[in-house]
């Protein structure tokens, strides 16, 4: 499986049909390696 790599800013729909916006990656990883996704409401 092909990871997305996000840009600071870039929108989608969560599962409720609101728009949210990419903010970031976490420092901390998962217990995989992966970096944890950080996203926030649109306003």
């Amino acid at each position: 499986m092909v990871k997305r790599v996000w840009k600071l800013g870039e929108t989608k729909k969560d599962r409720k049909g609101r728009t949210i916006f990419f903010k970031g990656y976490s420092k901390k990883l998962t217990d995989n390696g992966t970096a944890i996704e950080l996203w926030e409401p649109e306003e």
